[in-house]
């Protein structure tokens, strides 16, 4: 065998840079796992797209397989048990490291597995499959996959390769030194080996012989004109860590000359991510199929009391492989999974909350998703996702905001309580929202006569409205600041034969349980009705936008005439003062209002949308620069989707598998 140095792999972490600043800037703990409690994970693929899990449970005693159209997906996917040990004598003990595999159509099952007398006679052993989904029908015992040497014969992995199948397998070394070796063969059948079966690796570097002489859980990636082969080695502890091999993919993959062993460990031990004994990986890819996947189980701390093996707690983490130009990969020691898990590239849909109707029935949220951020299709089939008259104090909402949080994994959802049939003043607060799933949600309600009984104006005879509240994370004070307009009789004034409520937007923060909020300050002041502020950092520019609607029909400064249309305002700071800019934006002659901006995936533009309500639809706009921007669409008016004043964030794929599941 030829042993080549890690210069590569150590050449990539210096390249790395990004990598190594998030960690001198202090890295989160690398315990954002996927799924906890579950070893030596594999992830496959259907011929559909679906995704199928399997692992080792901590009591050793079963096979479980889990499906998903997401890899996110499969965290919260039903564990459906296929096969249970046998009472007594072979498969009744440490069952261990199944993988899935499909092969001519048929699912089969390789996992190791002892006696019921004897735990530590482990062997390999075949369950088969013929339904189209392996988690349906029943699973044949094809008996033992035997080896020649089958000497604690345990971690079967199968590939192609140009044309011919192979298993790679742990079994006990050829030096009785040595605890166990990685070996290769040609697959006769996928029950049976060719009678030609070699070693390709055995421990011989320190970090491959702490606590136990060990190079088992192989798996294979076939990329860039190479077979790699990763494995893992030592103790089951904090000792457990990947190395690499590869071949180049004209050799001759039985010969193990024809492999190179890195000589220092690609994966391991990380304490600043409290990533512990990582290893027993399998490779899958992204669900565009663009990125290949490193599915692996660690722990999140150090210290064992008894025997590793029997310690439960090893979660399985999924992080995205990349590659050097050199064509090698890059496991990237330094980074944690979470960079991947909550990366903007990972957001492939878009999520809209709105309500739909000026009716008991309409005031309340609804979700519709998209591909495009243009063309929506309303979940739950238009039905309401939570029931209003048990989270508002006058039984219905309005004009949701909904807000993913600065950890990414938290969301936000303001929303005005109101229910229209009592009148357009009826209301005197909102609702404040908080959820970890999109679906399950803890609120509370702010009345606001009653929460500021001593601040003037706020009283119940002199407060005529509280409209579209919002939310946006003011970066310098951390913590989320919470706006929304408010309209006071005392500031109404004559527009012809009747009064126009004149509002103003004001702002609060919320506390860190986003329960409640500060005393309300004012934040702009337009001159005439301004409402459903929305407020946009941009980034060129390095300043925030305030878009809002000039409500009602009135001249204000430089004899500019409203008309309920769309307008910006620019700060540098979040808080203000703003700069109004006395143009509208709206691309339409109908009334309009619920402005809302949010960035387009993968793209430095930006979609505004608004509510032409007079009418029945929404209108697209879209913009690169938050100053112009260009008529899109408008919704079609037919159908479920019906939305009124809403707002819309980016999801991942795992994110909406999850709603539309949950959400039939």
């Amino acid at each position: 065998m030829k042993t080549l140095l890690r210069v590569c792999i150590l050449v990539v972490c210096i390249l790395c840079a990004d990598w190594a600043t998030a960690q001198e800037a202090g890295q989160q703990p690398d315990i954002a796992h996927l799924i906890p409690q579950r070893a030596d994970p594999f992830i496959t693929r259907g011929a559909d797209g679906t995704y199928y899990f399997i692992a080792t449970v901590p009591s050793y005693d079963r096979i479980e397989i889990r499906q998903s159209k997401t890899l996110d997906g499969l965290k919260d996917a039903e564990a459906v048990v296929v096969w249970r040990k046998h009472r007594e004598g072979i498969m009744g003990n440490h069952i261990w490291a199944p993988e899935l595999h499909q092969i001519d159509g048929t699912w089969y099952i390789y996992f190791a597995a002892g006696s019921a007398e004897e735990k530590w006679k482990i062997r390999k052993y075949v369950l088969s499959n013929a339904m189209k989904n392996p988690t349906e029908g029943s699973w044949k015992e094809e008996g033992e996959m035997e080896s020649r040497r089958n000497d604690f014969s345990l971690d079967a992995t199968t590939f192609m390769h140009k044309g011919q199948r192979y298993m790679i397998w742990v079994d006990r070394a050829s030096d009785s030194v040595v605890n166990t070796g990685l070996y290769i063969a040609k697959m006769i059948s996928p029950t049976k080996l060719d009678d030609r079966q070699v070693v390709i690796s055995q421990p011989e570097y320190e970090w491959e012989m702490r606590g136990h002489k060990v190079n088992e859980g192989p798996a294979v990636l076939v990329r860039n004109g190479k077979v790699f082969l990763t494995f893992s080695a030592s103790a089951t502890d904090a000792s457990y860590c990947i190395g690499l091999l590869w071949a180049d993919e004209e050799a001759d993959l039985l010969n193990p000359n024809s492999w190179h062993k890195l000589s220092e460990p690609v994966f391991f031990t990380n304490e600043k991510l409290r990533r512990f004994g990582p290893g027993h990986n399998s490779f899958t890819t992204s669900e565009d199929g663009t990125k290949d996947i490193m599915v692996y189980h660690a722990r999140d701390y150090k210290d064992i009391d008894g025997e590793p093996l029997y310690d439960p707690n090893r979660h399985t983490h999924v992080r995205e492989l990349k590659w050097t130009k050199e064509g090698m990969p890059d496991f990237g020691q330094e980074y944690s999974d979470k960079d991947f898990s909550s990366s903007p590239n990972n957001f492939s849909n878009y999520l809209f909350a709105y309500f739909s109707s000026n009716s008991p029935d309409g005031e309340q949220v609804r979700y519709a998703v998209s591909k495009d951020g243009v063309n929506y299709r309303a979940l739950n089939n238009g039905e309401p996702i939570l029931a209003s008259d048990s989270i508002a104090l006058k039984k219905g909402i309005r004009d949701p905001h909904i807000l993913r949080g600065e950890d990414g994994e938290t969301f936000y959802m303001v929303l005005t309580d109101m229910r229209s049939s009592e009148g357009w003043q009826s209301n005197d607060g909102i609702v404040l929202m908080k959820s970890k799933d999109l679906i399950n949600w803890e609120h509370s309600r702010i009345d606001f006569p009653s929460r500021f009984p001593n601040l003037k104006g706020f009283d119940r005879e002199n407060l005529h409205a509280v409209w579209a509240p919002q939310t946006i994370w003011d970066a310098k004070k951390k913590q989320y600041m919470i706006y929304y307009s408010i309209g006071r009789h005392d500031w109404e004034y004559p527009v012809g034969n009747r009064s126009q409520p004149y509002f103003k937007i004001f702002y609060s923060y919320a506390n860190k349980d986003f329960t409640d909020i500060t005393e309300p300050k004012l934040l702009f002041d337009f001159g005439s009705a301004a409402i459903d502020g929305d407020i946009v950092y941009d980034k060129k520019n390095k300043q925030f936008v305030l878009f809002f609607k000039d409500e009602g029909l009135s001249t204000v400064n430089n004899g500019f005439k409203t008309k309920n249309g769309i307008m910006r305002a620019t700060s540098r700071k979040l808080k203000g003062p703003y700069k109004t800019e006395y143009k509208h934006l709206q691309k339409t002659d109908a009334i309009v209002e619920g402005s809302s901006v949010f960035p387009i995936i993968d793209s430095d533009k930006y979609m505004l949308m608004y509510d032409c309500y007079t009418e029945g639809y929404y209108q697209f706009c879209i913009s690169d620069d938050l100053t112009n921007f260009e008529f899109v669409k408008n919704t079609d008016t037919k159908g479920n989707f019906t939305p009124r004043h809403g707002s819309v964030i980016q999801i991942t794929n795992g994110e909406l598998d999850r709603l539309e599941r949950l959400l039939k």
